[in-house]
């Protein structure tokens, strides 16, 4: 998630944590500090600083975001920071972010940890979410923004991402929203449900919804998460079809859906990986992102072995996004 603290209970002081990384592994060090439960990240390339400038980046987060594209980081290097409540213990985070980014093989990685005043990040993170296509058919707008006209057939997703993670803006939400878009296009009538494992605001949900889908299951561990969800899916008149629950795939209610997605990391991709395939009815598609490049082959395995055969693949060099399909007689689980 790339954005700076949100409303919190943390009060007026927030724990910054700061740390090089090389930009081959800055994602995986972003997601190891999320689960952590930091409350946003920010990715800094010093090495595109404006000579007479010092002082700060040409843009502060996701080069990918950056139009038009500049020149790649001649340092290779990223200062990554992340904010956490000011009620954690501070050397008892220090450690556990050691001990994780020593586990994917970020190390020698010596994260640094001061105390921030709090401001109005809200204001400041707010003024540069704009309106953009998610997909062909659909169109995020900022809900503190006023909607445009739009062609016919473009539906509105009025989206206030809150603390849980997802915009839209990321490439991994993007591209299984595009997958999604697609696959409802080409179907000769909406499917009666789907299921959305880690669904963070409730983006993909929600898309289900307006594209015609008249029920969506949606599941996080994070009760932020539902909260963000619920207000979203509010925003938008789609509270009818949402069906909101704490927890993994176990916490859904016991049914086979012909469309499951699933925008989490590979680990959990891997680790949940029996419990995604005995969720998919014959012939269901099963959309997945949170994977890169390096890890795909491996995600890609471990889902072949019940079954699951690579239908689409959408990827932008580093991040992989992929639906894979359940033969129509093949095996259940």
């Amino acid at each position: 998630m790339q954005c700076s603290p949100a409303e919190s209970d943390s009060g007026d002081l927030w724990l910054e944590l700061n740390l090089e990384v090389s930009e081959e592994l800055v994602a995986l060090a972003a997601h190891a500090l999320l689960e952590l439960g930091a409350t946003g990240t920010r990715e800094d390339h010093p090495g595109l600083h404006f000579g007479d400038d010092q002082g700060g980046p040409i843009v502060s987060g996701d080069p990918r975001s950056w139009t038009p594209a500049l020149p790649a980081n001649p340092t290779g290097i990223v200062q990554l920071t992340a904010w956490f409540g000011a009620d954690r213990d501070r050397e008892a985070l220090l450690a556990a972010a050691t001990a994780a980014l020593a586990a994917l093989g970020i190390e020698p990685c010596v994260p640094q940890l001061s105390e921030l005043a709090d401001r109005d990040w809200n204001a400041t993170w707010k003024a540069g979410f704009t309106s953009f296509r998610l997909s062909p058919r659909i169109q995020v707008v900022p809900s503190w923004r006023a909607g445009s006209d739009l062609d016919a057939g473009i539906h509105t997703l009025q989206l206030d991402p809150g603390m849980a993670f997802g915009t839209g803006t990321h490439f991994t939400t993007a591209a299984c929203a595009q997958l999604l878009d697609a696959l409802l296009a080409s179907a000769e009538a909406p499917p009666r449900a789907l299921l959305d494992v880690g669904t963070g605001t409730g983006i993909l949900a929600l898309v289900g919804l307006l594209l015609g889908v008249p029920r969506a299951v949606a599941v996080d561990a994070d009760p932020q998460a539902l909260t963000a969800s619920r207000e979203n899916a509010r925003i938008n008149g789609l509270e009818y079809g949402l069906d909101l629950h704490l927890g993994g795939p176990d916490a859904a209610p016991r049914e086979r859906f012909p469309i499951v997605l699933a925008n989490l990391i590979a680990p959990l991709l891997l680790d949940l990986a029996a419990d995604l395939s005995a969720r998919l009815e014959p012939g269901a598609s099963l959309i997945i992102s949170g994977i890169l490049c390096a890890q795909e082959a491996e995600v890609a395995a471990s889902l072949a072995t019940f079954g699951l055969q690579a239908a689409e693949r959408l990827s932008d060099g580093e991040w992989v996004a992929l639906r894979l399909q359940r033969p129509a007689g093949g095996p259940r689980s």
